[in-house]
């Protein structure tokens, strides 16, 4: 390809958001390139690239016209105004740099590409074409003759950013290889892995000194065993004395009956407290009772006095 289209002219229209007709194409070729016909061997609208090839003469003039011609000229649209791009097609490839800051100048760019990847013909900014026609989008466009493939994605200026051309081999954005995206990347996951701290060697046993004990000859430390903190009766001076036979016999009888004793007065005081209990609870549904109800000799005429002699006499029952 490279030997047989060097001399071929492309005047590229891509750019804009429509493709122009015949009758504006004339007028830019005439009026801004300068073409002259007796030149021309052959002029082709291409349709899917939206350019128009011009076959010339010989290669020479096709680049004097690249040289003298390429983002020189503008073509309205809309009120905006778009740079287009004249160039020879040869095996030159458009390369389109994506997601670098706009501090970055060309020249950077353009040094970076040339030391790595081939030769740059031309570098410029591509605009928006629908959405904000005329507005740079911050993507780089480049024509270079490639001597080896580009990545995906590279680094400029510690800028990661897409890489894109036709017929690239698309590659993964961590390990530089053929891109496998429904596989997780292997050199992501051991990045991942030894990121994490390895504890196994953070501390060795000399880090901690031994507080009490002996060391063996194998550098173990052996703890010394606790004795029990069980603290022993203190006999009084009553149990210090011996006793006689008579005297542990009086003691279990006192024994057993303070036992006696004991469990009497605490049934007593349940019986007690049970009763009073019952006192309460009776005392507290007459008191909450609804007079009204209670049995009232007809006739009587002062009800209430009744109905209040009565409960005081049930509740004096109750208390006896």
């Amino acid at each position: 390809m490279a030997n047989v289209r060097k001399n071929i002219l492309v005047v590229d229209f891509s750019v804009l958001p429509v493709r122009p007709d015949a009758a504006n194409i004339e007028k830019f070729l005439c009026e801004k390139i300068k073409l002259q016909l007796k030149d021309v061997a052959m002029i082709q609208f291409h349709t899917i690239r939206n350019c128009v090839l011009i076959e010339l003469s010989d290669a020479d003039l096709a680049k004097k016209y690249h040289d003298a011609h390429n983002m020189r000229h503008v073509v309205a649209h809309e009120g905006k105004s778009f740079k287009i791009p004249v160039y020879v097609d040869d095996d030159a490839v458009t390369v389109r740099i994506h997601d670098l800051s706009t501090d970055i100048p060309h020249t950077t760019v353009k040094k970076y590409m040339e030391d790595r990847y081939g030769v740059v013909l031309s570098i410029g900014r591509e605009r928006w074409k629908h959405y904000f026609p005329g507005i740079p989008n911050g993507v780089r466009l480049l024509r270079m003759h490639l001597s080896k493939p580009i990545p995906s994605y590279i680094e400029i200026e510690n800028q990661q950013t897409l890489v894109t051309y036709e017929n690239q081999v698309k590659s993964c954005r961590f390990c530089q290889k053929e891109a496998h995206p429904k596989r997780k990347c292997s050199e992501l996951s051991q990045g991942t892995t030894s990121s994490s701290p390895k504890t196994a060697l953070l501390f060795t046993q000399s880090d901690f000194p031994a507080l009490s004990g002996a060391v063996t000859h194998n550098g173990k430390q052996t703890t010394p065993s606790v004795p029990s903190t069980t603290t022993a009766a203190i006999p009084s001076e009553s149990h210090c004395a011996p006793k006689s036979i008579a005297d542990a016999d009086h003691e279990k009888e006192d024994t057993g009956n303070d036992t006696s004793n004991e469990d009497e007065t605490n049934s007593s005081s349940q019986e007690i407290i049970e009763t009073e209990t019952n006192k309460r609870r009776l005392s507290t549904r007459l008191q909450k009772k609804d007079p009204k109800k209670m049995c009232i000799p007809q006739g009587c005429q002062n009800k209430e006095k009744v109905v209040t002699t009565a409960i005081k006499s049930k509740l004096r029952n109750v208390k006896k």
